[in-house]
């Protein structure tokens, strides 16, 4: 640890996820915990564990210890960890809440798909966007943005959302999609292999609350910005919010 980065007015350490109780020291002295509750919040095993270390780390070699209970399935410490110094970082999206008409986004598809920006139930904010795919196999709705990036930059893209009646689609498994296509000043993929990184996340059929869903990806060599796009196979009803990308 730099003693320069130790002027920093705070600082967060962050463990990405605990599946699923987990404590936690610093240096040898017991800085936090979580204990999943399901009734409490169901997505603990899978969302941050922010702890604030302020004036807690010192210069040089510091020591994190993290012990984790699994009571079911696999489990551990599964999600990147990192200290966020100052305020957490901006997030690189021109409109991520959709307070701005989705400023910055673009929409497509296939089908008889449809969206619609409406001003309620936003997660945190007024507005977010609803999403309708049909019983259509072929049928698919996507959302698209460009952020600029840092060739060997680590990135974190992260929404909320919430879902009714949502089922399977025959044809693909793996929904929601997410596309990142590493892109050079010209706009062309950096990589012969079209540049894409793909990631999906499994979510339930109904929910009730704002759910999050997280992944991370890093820039390769020659990226001046990322195309990101998600696409949603699964017939039902899709509400989105809160969508992030920041640099680790």
């Amino acid at each position: 640890m730099p003693a320069e980065k130790l002027e920093s007015p705070r600082i967060i350490l962050r463990l990405g996820a605990i599946d699923e109780d987990g404590w936690v020291w610093l240096n040898g002295e017991p800085i936090g915990e979580v204990i999943f509750d399901i009734a409490e919040d169901p997505d603990s095993w899978k969302n941050p564990l922010d702890l604030d270390v302020t004036d807690k780390l010192k210069p040089g070699t510091n020591t994190v210890a993290v012990r984790v209970r699994d009571q079911s399935g696999m489990g551990g410490l599964w999600k990147p960890c990192y200290l966020i110094y100052g305020d957490d970082r901006p997030n690189l999206l021109k409109d991520g809440s959709f307070e701005a008409q989705a400023e910055g986004w673009g929409f497509g598809g296939k089908g008889e798909v449809s969206h619609e920006i409406i001003d309620t139930d936003g997660y945190l904010s007024d507005h977010c966007v609803q999403v309708r795919v049909p019983e259509d196999p072929d049928a698919h709705w996507s959302m698209t943005t460009v952020v600029p990036a840092t060739a060997g930059a680590r990135y974190a893209f992260s929404l909320r959302y919430k879902t009714q009646d949502v089922g399977e689609n025959p044809k693909v498994k793996s929904s929601p999609a997410i596309r990142f296509t590493f892109r050079d000043e010209d706009g062309k993929s950096v990589t012969d292999t079209g540049g894409y990184v793909w990631s999906s996340f499994k979510v339930p059929d109904t929910t009730t609350s704002w759910r999050e869903a997280t992944t991370y990806v890093k820039a390769v060599e020659g990226t001046v910005n990322i195309a990101i796009t998600m696409f949603f196979h699964r017939p039902g009803t899709w509400w989105l919010d809160d969508v992030s990308c920041t640099e680790l």
